[in-house]
């Protein structure tokens, strides 16, 4: 559950090249809203990953927009907080 008392999502996205544990990237998102993951016709899966500040965009109502700028809606979604660590 969420500040608000609502029940609220976490997304955990770890990034490694090809089974290389030492290099790692961890991002993890915290109340996380409207999420989209569409896999591309091709199920080649490469994206970007962008995190805007909500309050700067008009029809988002969390605290971060968090897109892939390049494709349209390959991952999309609005969350509270998230986290980055590299390991």
């Amino acid at each position: 559950y969420g500040f608000n008392g609502e029940m609220e999502q976490s997304l955990s996205v770890v990034l490694e090249k090809d089974g290389d544990e030492t290099n790692n990237l961890f991002l993890e998102f915290f109340g996380v809203k409207r999420l989209e993951f569409k896999q591309p016709d091709l199920s080649l899966i490469s994206f970007w990953i962008e995190v805007l500040p909500g309050h700067d965009l008009s029809q988002v109502n969390e605290n971060y927009l968090v897109r892939d700028p390049e494709q349209d809606r390959i991952l999309y979604f609005e969350c509270r907080d998230f986290e980055v660590a590299v390991g």
